[in-house]
């Protein structure tokens, strides 16, 4: 008995010790490596096996102080967690990743996060807080005189001026950019490129024509670079209606493999080059064009959602599995301890029991020693029965959450693919109603037989009222859930307020919605406001957040 007690403890310490040794026997090289390795998984959106790469070169590091190792770790796990959206955590990391380099490391170090952090809020829209982090990473690169890297941030509070509006800052910005950036540096001609893109804003047109002609493109960039100006020069000679030369540029887009959005953008221009020359019918099948690629864009949203939530789940269930470790190993150290005090008190008895056998000659040894094995059947009868119902419930608990998962992404599957049906149509009917109207308008319109057919031949295009109302139809199918408690919470809605809720519950923004509804965006926005009153809310809660908590 003794022997199996000492072999049981010693197979434990082993255990442990072997573990510890593994662990500290990275060295740096290795563990830059495996970041390498965990970087290029997270580019191919595989963020558990990227995650549990880096959580175990952050424990080597941290267990050996290897400060610059633990951060690139830190700073490679929010990356992970931006790139899914999952914002509050990655912000949790990034600031971890900056503690340590403020107290360990070079400047370098700290200018990355700050500037992750940057683009995190610029994400978020929370353009402000991007702005404070953009300039406190620039005023480090001008601190070190880092040329690359004040260009770099420069850019950034370009674009970031940029896209809130504010030319004339964006200007300074992609000036100064131009000024720090080297010869034959990447962000030379993207502040090129930025200034040019104000001038076309600011209806210097001509200008713009100029200044892109003049870029230089070179490198592994030049697809996106030739993109950028091909899309700078249509626009602008369709400003200064060179319909011709314009078309040409938008046409050039389709010397390159493009993604659904570049070819929405040349789409999109060669329909205004067409509505420009009259031609409607290629209008429309640009138009057309467009809407398929929409839902293309649509359906490949709906895969990275779907493969975003795919991640989240599988790390949830990864920090689930390291929680129930934790709880597991402490539930091992109280039933070594247990065993201990078990076997602490067998031990008194078989001491006390031989005492009293040597006084009194008493003890059958035999029979004592099989009420001994008795007991450690027993015990270890009782523990495999507690394993294996802890076990199943925790089976019972994850197909539950699982089947949950799968329904709600089931539904958000069939809202997406019918908001994408019932958008198509409303934009078509849009555009052919527009077309119809101008051609009506035309003199002698009825005279015109060849005109006349055309006009009759487009009326045949328009989608009925039926089929648009497909959408509720589908939609109250898919979530019946979500009508019930809306409606049990707020009865004083009507049918009219109800559909303008569905269509706000799927995320549909208000252009789209007026769209659907055919009427203005001025009614949309007051339709909304009057809803919000109508249910008792702030006029400054999010609706979409609100209905979805339903």
């Amino acid at each position: 008995m003794n022997h199996k007690f000492l072999q049981f403890t010693i197979s434990i310490w082993l255990f442990g010790y072997l573990g510890l040794q593994s662990a500290v026997g990275q060295s740096r090289q290795q563990c830059d490596s495996l970041i390498v390795d965990a970087v290029k998984l997270l580019e191919k959106d595989e963020n558990l096996k990227s995650l549990t790469q880096l959580s175990k070169v952050k424990t080597v590091a941290h267990q050996n102080n290897w400060y610059l190792q633990e951060f690139n770790a830190i700073n490679n796990i929010g990356n992970n967690y931006y790139s899914i959206a999952e914002y509050a955590e990655a912000l949790n990391f990034y600031t971890q990743a900056y503690a340590i380099a403020i107290a360990h490391l070079k400047s370098d170090s700290e200018m990355i996060v700050l500037n992750n952090i940057a683009i995190l809020y610029s994400g978020e829209k929370k353009f402000d807080q991007a702005k404070e982090y953009f300039n406190r990473a620039l005023e480090l690169a001008e601190r070190n005189n880092n040329f690359e890297k004040m260009s770099l941030y420069l850019l950034n509070l370009g674009n970031l001026y940029e896209e809130t509006k504010q030319y004339q800052l964006a200007k300074t910005y992609y000036e100064r950019a131009l000024t720090k950036s080297a010869k034959e540096s990447r962000y030379k001609f993207y502040a090129q490129l930025g200034l040019i893109k104000l001038d076309l804003y600011n209806g210097n047109n001509q200008k713009a024509i100029d200044d892109s002609e003049k870029l230089v493109v070179q490198g592994n960039e030049s697809k996106i670079k030739q993109l950028s100006r091909f899309g700078i020069l249509a626009k602008a000679h369709l400003n200064l209606n060179k319909l011709d030369i314009a078309e040409l540029y938008a046409n050039r887009f389709f010397d390159f493999k493009l993604n659904y959005q570049e070819k929405i953008t040349a789409f999109e221009i060669l329909s205004d080059i067409a509505r420009k020359k009259n031609s409607y019918e290629k209008a429309l099948i640009y138009k057309d064009s467009i809407i398929a690629n929409h839902i293309k864009d649509y359906e490949l949203k709906n895969e990275k959602t779907y493969m975003n939530n795919k991640s989240r789940f599988e790390i949830l269930q990864y920090k689930n599995q390291i929680q129930e470790n934790k709880i597991a190993s402490e539930k091992d150290k109280m039933l070594l301890y247990v065993s201990l005090i078990i076997i602490i008190a067998l031990f008194v008895i078989i001491w006390l029991s031989y005492r009293n056998y040597k006084t009194r000659a008493a003890m059958d040894s035999k029979n004592f020693a099989q009420k001994e094995e008795d007991l450690i059947q027993l015990i270890e009868k009782e523990k495999k029965e507690i394993y294996k119902i802890e076990n199943e419930n925790l089976e019972a608990v994850e197909l539950l959450n699982y089947e949950k998962q799968e329904l709600s992404k089931e539904i958000e599957f069939k809202n997406r693919k019918n908001t994408a049906k019932a958008l198509h149509l409303a934009e078509r009917n849009l555009l052919l109603e527009t077309i119809i109207a101008e051609l009506s308008e035309v003199k002698n319109v009825k005279e015109n037989t060849t005109l006349t057919s055309s006009l009759k031949k487009l009326k045949q295009h328009l989608a009925t009222s039926d089929e648009l109302s497909n959408f509720m139809v589908h939609f109250e199918e898919i979530n019946q859930l979500f009508l019930n408690n809306l409606k049990q919470r707020h009865p004083n809605l009507n049918g009219n307020d109800i559909r303008f809720l569905s269509y706000v519950y799927v995320n549909l923004n208000t252009k789209e919605i007026s769209n659907l509804l055919n009427i203005t965006l001025d009614a949309c926005r007051k339709r909304k406001e009057r809803i919000i009153k109508k249910i008792n809310l702030d006029s400054d809660t999010d609706l979409y957040i609100y209905l979805n908590s339903l």
